[in-house]
């Protein structure tokens, strides 16, 4: 860990890295992206993104404080509660360290403008999460049939063959 969070703290901004964690969520092929987007559920998260049925939950934090305060939320302290197959916390490069994650989270970092992998997430499934997630989802759908917020590029499409309608969401870089 860095000697100096405070130094850390300062140089990455809570924005920056939600922009970071949406762009890796876009890398790693989601093709439903949506950060920080207030709902009707408990939990807000900072990033969360859809690729086929799993999704990768990223909470970002930029100081030490916040991210212990985490840990009391109550869909930290019972998993089941929690969004996110897949969970991340992202943060700047050497304020938190692979051996705080709680189990089966993962760790993202931010150097140098790179988003890395310091330690790779295992697998959450539980149906209060699940239920959680299509509630946020169902949240996004009604505000983007209005109108698409800003920094979100929506394409509407449809698959002949299983004339299923498609929604594609892209985050703008």
């Amino acid at each position: 860990m860095n000697t100096q969070p405070e130094l850390i703290e300062s140089a990455v901004t809570h924005t920056l890295l939600i922009a970071e964690a949406a762009k890796w969520l876009a890398r790693q092929g989601c093709s439903i992206v949506i950060t920080d987007m207030a709902h009707s559920g408990p939990e807000t998260a900072d990033a969360i993104g859809w690729r086929g049925g799993a999704s990768t939950l990223i909470e970002c934090k930029v100081s030490l404080t916040d991210f212990r305060a985490d840990a009391s939320k109550p869909f930290r302290r019972d998993a089941t509660r929690g969004m996110g197959v897949h969970r991340y916390y992202c943060a700047p490069h050497g304020l938190l360290t692979a051996d705080m994650m709680p189990p089966e989270w993962g760790l993202l970092e931010l150097a140098a403008g790179r988003m890395l992998v310091t330690k790779k997430a295992g697998r959450h499934r539980h149906e209060v999460g699940a239920r959680e997630e299509i509630r946020l989802l169902m949240s996004a759908i009604r505000r983007i049939g209005r109108e698409a917020p800003t920094g979100m590029s929506v394409k509407f499409y449809t698959i002949e063959p299983k004339c299923r309608a498609t929604l594609g969401v892209e985050v703008a870089s």
